[in-house]
């Protein structure tokens, strides 16, 4: 399997540019958990309100809102824990 590294401070960039491709990625929750997640971003399908603003869009927020392909909701996921992303390839994040 084919990997390469990417810096924690282009992460955010890096999973913009994969637009609606669903990817997966392992990160540690506030509990201290692993957690693994195949997600995407840019999912209308499932909002409750068209009105609400996630906290994620925050300035300065380490926060990225994901949709869990599996559990078929929105999840914040901390750009700060993520250990890898996998689109195609694996990215290690250091």
């Amino acid at each position: 399997m084919k990997y390469s590294f990417i810096e924690r401070s282009k992460l955010a960039d890096f999973v913009r540019t994969l637009g609606g491709k669903m990817f997966s990625l392992e990160f540690t929750k506030k509990n201290g958990e692993h957690r693994k997640m195949t997600a995407r971003i840019g999912v209308n399908g499932h909002r409750k309100t068209e009105t609400a603003v996630s906290p994620a869009h925050k300035f300065d927020n380490p926060y990225m809102l994901v949709f869990d392909m599996h559990k078929k909701g929105y999840r914040m996921v901390n750009l700060n824990t993520v250990d890898w992303v996998k689109c195609g390839e694996v990215y290690f994040v250091k």
